[in-house]
């Protein structure tokens, strides 16, 4: 690292642009308005939605969409036990927002 900043990125090191270092990540912009459970989970994912109308996709660590559901109502729970074990991402995507969770199938 040293030696790429003393090279040609020497610009960086007195660059003006803010920089946060600490580590931390804001939740200022994270949508409340779900509740996604059990995760971990065996068999089923229940989804808590204050939107009437939102839409999931469940896709693998590579991003390929292992699931689709469209037109959901407020209350669901979408059976993953045909999932093998692993991490996934759940998408969910309303007409006012989009939030992406990591969810564990674990048998």
């Amino acid at each position: 690292m040293n030696g790429t900043l003393n090279g040609y990125r020497s610009s960086l090191k007195n660059s003006n642009v803010p920089v946060n270092c600490t580590g931390t990540v804001s939740n200022n912009n994270i949508d409340h308005n779900f509740n996604i459970y059990p995760n971990p989970t065996k068999d089923m994912i229940k989804i808590d939605c204050n939107y009437p109308n939102y839409s999931i996709n469940i896709m693998d660590i590579l991003g390929k969409k292992i699931l689709i559901k469209n037109n959901l109502s407020l209350n669901n729970s979408i059976d993953v036990s045909k999932l093998k074990n692993g991490t996934f991402f759940l998408e969910i995507t309303t007409p006012q927002s989009r939030i992406v969770q990591k969810i564990i199938v674990n048998k």
